[in-house]
């Protein structure tokens, strides 16, 4: 895969939000057809856990409204869960294959299930990115970029979002306060 300058750009973007110690590795599809950097920034945001970022999502549009929007997905876990980036750069897979559309409140069903990561968790949805200073919305190389939150889901928090909606869904974690690091939380429905 040859890497852009945007790309290049949305990394070193990205890196200066998680770090001096952050870096990149190349994840490709079992095709060897796609591949996308997934940048890790270790003890981010807290010591323990690591940071992921796609670099290379933006590079392909989200449908949001009828609107174009370049998307990039951020998530974290604790840093033993070593597989973690793999269902990272899956959603980017599921984008560039099967035309998933990633925003606000859209789920991937079974992208945690494939990878055998948690006995609880089995989907990712995507809110925005509160904890990382910086990473909404950005304007890189004169383009408009907004990352999402890729959080685990259960099977149960994935029908209650899909009856409720993703803000009565958020509620709920903020009631509960979930560990958004423990990838085997139990379900907040």
């Amino acid at each position: 895969m040859e890497v852009r300058d945007f790309e290049r750009s949305v990394g070193r973007y990205v890196q200066d939000i998680f770090g001096p110690d952050a870096s990149a590795l190349l994840y490709g599809d079992d095709d060897n057809e796609y591949s996308v950097a997934i940048l890790h920034g270790p003890d981010c945001p807290d010591w323990g856990t690591t940071s992921y970022s796609t670099v290379g999502l933006s590079n392909f549009f989200q449908d949001v409204n009828g609107a174009s929007v370049r998307v990039e997905v951020i998530s974290a876990s604790a840093t033993e869960v070593v597989d973690y980036p793999l269902a990272l750069s899956s959603c980017f897979f599921e984008h560039v294959k099967n035309s998933t559309n990633i925003i606000y409140g859209t789920v991937i069903p079974d992208i945690l299930e494939q990878y055998n990561l948690s006995p609880t968790l089995k989907h990712f949805t995507f809110v925005a990115p509160f904890l990382w200073q910086g990473l909404s919305r950005a304007k890189i190389a004169g383009e408009d970029v907004l990352w999402l939150y890729a959080i685990g889901i259960t099977d149960a928090e994935r029908r209650f979002l899909a009856a409720n909606g993703i803000d009565e869904l958020e509620k709920l974690f903020v009631e509960q306060q979930i560990d958004l690091f423990d990838i085997s939380r139990a379900s907040v429905v």
